[in-house]
């Protein structure tokens, strides 16, 4: 008789021995889901969106300018001027040329095309994301709806054609 009172409890043991394994591999299951919701996530595609420029933004920034501003004494000092005192009384000719380039709203409009070309070739450098789509129709006979992951293979000459274009 004793051992039929075991082999139940033993069988008891077996069935929360399944159960906890169970429970773990849920567990690693859900866990293995979750890290790859967040990594897809993470390989979001953002692109590049311009704004117009706001010429009454432009105007007001124009107006704001002055020449005793912080900014205005680092441009100087980055072009190696000598300062006899901050802020300038006088102007000299050096001074003169460094503050017409530093106020001229066509070179900072010139400046910011230069920053949207290098960020041009940064993005032309780039290998491009897969991307995941829910096609609204099938993609073959088989009448398939569903889930699809695109990943682009180019080849190296491809890229560097199109950063070859960036930089002209």
């Amino acid at each position: 008789m004793s051992n039929n009172n075991k082999q139940p409890q033993s069988g008891r043991a077996g069935l929360t021995a399944v159960s906890s394994s169970f429970e773990n591999s849920r567990r690693r299951l859900a866990y293995v889901l979750l890290v790859g919701t967040v990594l897809l996530a993470a390989c979001g595609r953002q692109s590049y969106r311009p704004e117009p420029i706001s010429p009454q933004l432009v105007a007001q920034q124009s107006q704001d300018r002055n020449h005793n501003e912080p900014a205005f004494k680092a441009y100087l000092e980055q072009h190696r001027y000598q300062l006899p005192s901050w802020p300038l009384e006088r102007f000299d000719l050096a001074a003169l040329t460094l503050a017409a380039s530093y106020f001229n709203p066509t070179l900072q409009l010139a400046r910011s095309r230069i920053e949207v070309a290098r960020a041009g070739e940064l993005i032309a450098g780039q290998k491009p994301n897969p991307t995941l789509n829910f096609p609204d129709e099938p993609r073959d006979t088989a009448d398939f709806y569903g889930l699809v992951i695109d990943f682009i293979f180019e080849r190296k000459a491809k890229r560097e054609a199109r950063q070859a274009r960036a930089r002209a």
